[in-house]
């Protein structure tokens, strides 16, 4: 202390005679040798340098020099010590109740402003954790909750603002010091009053507030509709904002604004406050996707003979785009509609102001939105006898042409894609130019076309794609192709072994003339070139099988058959798992359970404990071992700790006590392999609950719902008089549509009766703007309720209203099989979904492959439930794929529908029910002695398929197998070495597609577990007896059995603090793989596509830019980063005291 007042009495020593030299002082060139000072880190320099500038400003009451100098100042502090951060709120504050100018008071309220807010979000986590202070601020600010600083906030930029008249007639200019100029800023927002209020408004749009702005202004009854509004009708609005109401604040300036603008005929300033206020509303989803844009269309209506319009249109363009990458494919012609839209206006406009240097940003619009494009996709290999065609979308471009290259190698399209760029001493012979086609569209519009191949010899070939306008050189604009007659699948079946088939991939037989070359890339792709490594035959089932002993990592196989070498290269497959048989381990396990999950300290903690053992696929209870178990506080450090012995049940009780006067928060109870965690709290154990009554009826648009809630204590006291304030918001429900966030519908005050009920009243009403015939809502009641003692509980009850009130629903297998146990059920649910009784007609169709609709076979009425005479006529139908239409009418008497396709068959068919080279269906997975597994394999087409049956990583049988046009079953019989189950692949080519199916077959299981029936039993008739509950368990076959029983009871409404976890005994379950990895298909089969790349010229254009504060990098979220010497403290401090102590 005495060092400060040392230093202090110094610099007033000192300030007689430096005046001369203060008065002489040029601030430009001050402040270049403070900011050479921290060019050069030397920081207590700087700090004098500006100890000087604030003298000689506050002698002169230079106020913009005065700030900068604090602004600097306060950085200097923060860098010597973070916890420094109140001190420019103190010396501001000093000196804005000094001042008397009205606008320098404005400037120093807005800086207030965003400080305080700096600081709330700063250490937002931390404040919003404390409880609202109301009714007084704390000295120390380290103590406020969010909202004295959120009050703080309000009060400084509102007072900001509150000298229009002064503040409209004040130049920014005369604050230079502290401003960055805007080059826009002077012909737009000329005024202090008009850069401090949008100062105002960018930051209250930062001021958060847990009532949403929908119901602020439902208070206020202004139509969401309004605030759209031309600025006329918005200054008219009367928002109000009341304490607490935050987040009207922002809407609140915003009108004060454009009032001010308006009045001083500044038009097109108005315009952009308006656009701004139009994007400050998108945070009302709902209603910015209904209003904002006819609100554009009005206001450019109005303005579009000026060129502000082209900030409007720009605003345009932004919607418009949302809504048509919105549309899918479906919609390609409404995409289409409103791209042409979009289209026309950027140019109608970009025409009627030529020559405006605002224009290019609708220019880079147009120029996006026209950019040229052209994808050219398909398959990646053909054989020679198919047709080959590739097909290619493209927009805006004049010529399209392809030359068509056969490769020397292979290699060429590997070097291509790993190395990024195309080879250079690529070996390629032309084999003739193709001349694409291209309709003449509008320059927006996408197109397709397709491309035929006309090859037919084996090889490798590339597409290189020429257009007018030309596609950059760095695009992938390089259709590399395969035209080959083979096929493989492989897989790593261990380490490093790999297996190779090699089929045709037209009819999927196997290649017994096959090799498999094996490449690899000594060094990297820049610096090395694929070698062939070795060459390996197939076996006489078309196998190849290869042992890897090199370390590289960019490994490749090719197959090759006599003159065919077209096949690309292939990475190795790496889909393989060790097969480590876990079983054998032994896993020993407890579980742990508490009474309840929250507890008071000082209260009794009562647990339980199973152990087990698991080994071979079982688990045993653990008996007559000794278990320690250890309490661990909140920063998990031990409390207390005891042994105890299991019991024949392997389980043990126990029970700890908790500390009183410790940090409260998450305790544990651990042992050796378990734990079980649960809070400690100071918890206000709540006394009452709030419930509505189940409302049965439904209800439409527009009629009154009565809700019906109650408040009763836990013990069944009816809270009579209380208060109730209840709100509702609505919401399009997630199984109707997508329909965004819920937005606030209305809200109100209630008392509860004698019988501690309430009602809440309201009438159901569409969203603004819905045109929908079928328009489904749901509206979530909340209700807040708060008894004499001040306690608060919240009931919530939602209710769906619709135009219609009913829906069908049928559970049907895709797949039905005519003699199988599962069952066709229709029900019928309300808007509530709770189930109701309905009847109708249904009908039955026949499909064609294209899945459209052939004639009708059946018809018939249902009642909801189980439809078993449906089921009884389907069996007459021969197997084939139907339709199943429902139609019932609402008690509205609307039509409602429901509809479900599916495969009628019958294990028994010769064939597919449908066209198909994949009929798979198992008809049982699940075997044993004298019982067969069996799967069902079916092709319209002829196929030639790969049988193999594993068992724990061993390959048992492997065979190739043909289907001719027909089904397959396959039975697999039970073997005593299938006991832990087998899995059966079946994998084929056919017509250039690959597939594989997988299933495990698993062994029949001996039925284990318990029955438990629970009795419960009390004497009606003698007052205070007790009930009586009993307990019969009995094993799988029905006798009796010894066992344990863990029962506990709590105070169930804890839960409303922290529910009860369940009690659930987890056990180990060791599963080994029991397969080999699934074979892979090759990269002959994937599609692939390459695209032109064509850059735009898109014009420079700046950004409208306005004038901002200057904290010259002063900023509370980045204190401590500046290096400066621990010295300067006392210095800085030293000279403020001095001047606003």
């Amino acid at each position: 202390m005495k060092k400060l007042l040392s230093i202090a009495a110094a610099v007033i020593f000192l300030f007689p005679l430096q005046a001369q030299n203060q008065q002489t002082m040029n601030y430009d060139q001050a402040w270049k040798k403070v900011a050479e000072l921290e060019q050069k880190s030397l920081p207590r320099s700087a700090s004098e340098q500006v100890n000087q500038i604030l003298r000689k400003a506050i002698a002169e009451k230079n106020s913009p020099q005065t700030i900068k100098a604090l602004i600097h100042q306060g950085k200097y502090n923060l860098a010597v010590d973070a916890e420094q951060d109140t001190l420019i709120f103190r010396h501001l504050t000093d000196m804005l109740g000094k001042s008397t100018d009205p606008v320098e008071r404005s400037v120093l309220h807005s800086m207030l402003g965003e400080l305080y807010l700096q600081y709330y979000q700063k250490d937002r986590w931390i404040i919003n954790e404390r409880t609202a202070i109301s009714g007084f601020v704390p000295t120390d600010m380290k103590e406020w909750s969010k909202n004295n600083f959120y009050d703080k906030v309000v009060e400084h930029l509102n007072a900001s603002i509150e000298s229009y008249s002064s503040l409209e007639k004040a130049e920014v200019q005369s604050y230079g010091p502290i401003v960055t100029f805007g080059k826009d800023s002077r012909h737009f927002y000329p005024t202090m009053y008009d850069f401090l209020a949008l100062r105002a408004i960018e930051l209250f749009s930062q001021v958060g507030e847990d009532m949403d702005l929908s119901r602020s202004l439902a208070k206020k009854k202004i139509a969401l509709s309004s605030l759209f509004a031309p600025a006329g009708e918005f200054g008219k609005l009367n928002f109000d904002p009341q304490p607490g109401e935050y987040n009207l604040w922002a809407l609140e300036t915003y009108k004060k604004l454009l009032v001010s603008l308006s009045k001083r005929n500044l038009n097109t300033s108005v315009v952009l406050a308006e656009l701004d206020k139009t994007g400050y509303l998108a945070k009302l989803r709902n209603a910015h996707q209904q209003y904002a844009f006819s609100s554009l269309q009005s206001m450019l209506k109005e303005w579009g003979n000026d060129p502000v319009s082209l900030e409007i249109v720009d605003k345009m363009a932004d919607i418009y785009t949302t809504q048509i990458e919105g549309f899918t494919q479906q919609d390609s012609l409404k995409r289409t509609e409103k791209t042409k839209e979009l289209y026309d206006l950027l140019h109608k406009t970009i025409q009627a102001f030529p020559n405006n240097e605002r224009t290019s940003i609708l220019e880079n619009r147009l120029l996006q939105l026209t950019q040229p494009y052209f994808l050219v996709k398909g398959n990646n290999t053909f054989d020679a006898e198919v047709e080959k065609k590739l097909v290619v979308e493209y927009k805006n471009l004049s010529k399209l042409n392809a030359k068509l290259y056969r490769l020397d190698s292979p290699l060429s399209a590997v070097y291509s894609s790993n190395r990024g760029r195309q080879q250079t001493d690529e070996k390629k012979t032309l084999i003739r130019e193709i001349w694409i086609p291209l309709s003449s569209r509008q320059p927006y519009e996408r197109d397709q076309t397709e491309l035929e191949l006309n090859i037919t010899e084996f090889g490798s070939y590339k597409l290189e794609f020429e257009s007018d306008p030309v596609a950059e050189k760095e695009g992938n604009n390089s259709f590399y192709f395969s035209v080959s007659g083979l096929a493989v699948f492989s897989r790593l079946s261990a380490k490093d072994t790999y297996e190779f088939f090699v089929v045709d991939r037209v009819n999927g037989q196997p290649v017994k003339n096959a090799r498999i070359n094996i490449y690899k890339l000594p060094g990297s792709w820049y610096n090395s070139a694929l070698t062939l490594e070795t060459t390996i035959p197939v076996n006489g089932v078309g196998l190849a099988v290869y042992n890897k002993n090199i370390s590289n990592n960019d490994v490749f196989y090719q197959a090759v058959a006599e003159n065919d070498n077209g096949s690309p290269l292939h990475s190795f497959p790496w889909s393989y798992y060790p097969q480590e048989d876990r079983r054998t381990q032994t896993a020993e396990t407890v579980n742990l359970f508490t009474d309840r999950s929250l507890y008071r300290p000082g209260q009794t903690v009562f647990f339980k404990a199973v152990a087990t053992t698991t080994k071979d696929d079982s688990s045993q209870v653990t008996a007559n071992k000794s278990l320690e178990f250890v309490l661990r506080d909140a920063n998990d450090q031990e409390v207390s700790r005891q042994v105890l012995k299991t019991n024949e049940f392997g389980s043990v009780s126990g029970e700890f006590v908790l500390p009183q006067g410790s940090l409260t928060g998450y305790f544990r109870i651990t042992t050796h392999n378990g734990n079980a965690g649960f809070r400690v709290e100071e918890y206000k154990r709540p006394a009452f609950e709030v419930t509505f009554d189940k409302i049965e009826t439904t209800y439409k648009f527009g009629e009154e719902i009565t809700l019906t809630g109650k408040a009763e204590s836990y013990s069944g006291v009816k809270l009579q008089n209380a208060h109730v304030s209840y709100r509702i918001t609505r919401q399009q429900s997630w199984w109707w549509r997508w329909g965004g966030t819920p937005e606030h519908f209305t809200e109100g005050s209630v008392k509860t009766d004698e019988n501690g009920k309430f009602t809440v009243v309201f009438i159901p009403q569409k969203a603004d703007g819905s045109s929908s015939s079928r328009s489904v809502y749901t509206f979530d009641v909340e209700a807040t309720v708060t008894d004499v003692n001040g306690e608060t509980q919240v009931g919530t009850y939602s209710v769906t209203v619709g135009d219609i009130s009913m829906m069908l629903n049928m559970e049907m297998p895709e797949k039905l099989e005519k003699s199988s146990d599962e069952k066709i059920i229709v029900s019928a649910r309300n808007l509530d979904g709770n189930d109701i009784k309905a009847s109708g007609t249904y009908r039955v169709f026949s499909l064609l492959e294209n899945d459209s609709t052939h004639r009708q076979l059946l018809q018939g009425n249902f009642e909801t439930g189980e439809q078993t005479e449906l089921k009884s006529k389907l069996k007459a139908l021969p197997s084939g794929k139907y339709r199943l239409r429902l139609l019932s009418k609402d008690d509205r008497g609307n039509d409602i529908t429901a509809g479900h396709d599916f495969i009628l068959f019958d294990y028994s068919d010769k064939r597919p029910p449908v066209k198909t080279n994949e009929w798979f269906v198992v008809k049982n997975r699940v075997f044993g002695p004298g019982k067969d597994a069996e799967i069902v394999l079916g092709a319209t087409d002829d196929l030639n398929v790969l049988y193999e049956l594993w068992r724990e990583g061993v390959l048992l049988e492997r065979k190739w197998v043909k289907i001719n046009n027909g089904n397959r079953l396959f039975s697999i019989p039970f073997k005593a070495g299938y006991k832990t189950g087998v899995v059966l692949m079946l994998t084929y080519v056919k017509d250039e597609k690959f597939y594989h199916h997988s299933t495990e077959l698993i062994s029949e299981k001996e039925k284990t577990g318990l029955e438990v029936k629970l009795d419960i039993f009390r004497d009606k008739i003698r007052p205070g007896a007790q009930e009586e509950w009993r307990l019969t368990i009995k094993d799988a076959k029905g006798n009796p059995a010894t066992a344990e029983v863990l029962a506990s009871m709590y105070d169930f409404s804890l839960d409303r603090i922290y529910s009860t976890p369940k009690w659930v005994l987890s056990l180990p379950q060791f599963y080994m793989y029991r397969t080999a990895a699934p074979l892979e298909k090759d990269r002959s089969f994937n599609p692939q596509q390459v695209n032109g790349y064509f850059a735009v010229p898109f014009k420079n254009v700046e950004s409208l830019f306005f004038d901002r504060l200057n904290w010259y990098g002063f900023s509370l979220y980045r204190y401590g980063r500046m290096m400066v010497r621990g010295v300067l403290q006392e210095k800085v401090a030293g000279v403020q005291a001095d001047y606003y102590a």
